[in-house]
């Protein structure tokens, strides 16, 4: 049994007009009987919240409601459903920013005609003639080596026409 929503408590006295080291102080007896009694604030009769207030009323129970308190911690980074669901959408965005970012570089990559001749167990020959097919075909560097962009690579590969080999 806890008391997470003692501050609650007290802020309801605030609400009322109590200064709130007065709140803070009637709420720490109230934690205090609820201990000696085995009760929770939730459980406490309201007489007991009387004796140490006159200001509290019957709509503290609403104050202090486990769920009512979860809901009104609104701050950011705070556990009510909306601040916990607007830190999921961040999150997601994040993630699926850095995928999308990833992906591009990846997209971005290239392998030399030696590598991808590796990647798909292929002889030279083979490679040429699939380049001769229209299959793939190398980056334009100007007549330097050979190199294939891991998109066309990818293309190729989801096409079923050359697999890579783990």
């Amino acid at each position: 049994k806890g008391f997470i929503n003692a501050t609650d408590a007290a802020d309801y006295l605030v609400y009322k007009g109590l200064p709130f080291r007065d709140a803070y102080k009637a709420t720490g007896m109230l934690v205090a009987t609820c201990i000696d009694k085995g009760l929770t604030l939730e459980t406490l009769p309201i007489e007991e919240y009387k004796a140490v207030c006159d200001l509290f009323d019957e709509d503290v129970y609403t104050a202090i409601d486990l769920d009512e308190c979860v809901k009104k911690r609104t701050v950011k980074g705070g556990p009510s459903p909306e601040c916990v669901k607007k830190e999921v959408d961040n999150w997601l965005f994040n993630m699926m920013s850095k995928i999308a970012e990833e992906k591009a570089i990846e997209n971005n990559k290239t392998l030399t005609a030696k590598e991808l001749c590796q990647r798909w167990n292929i002889s030279d020959n083979t490679l040429r003639s699939k380049e001769n097919a229209g299959i793939i075909h190398p980056l334009d560097t100007g007549g330097k080596k050979k190199i294939y962009s891991m998109k066309d690579i990818r293309n190729v590969e989801a096409s079923g026409v050359c697999k890579m080999v783990c």
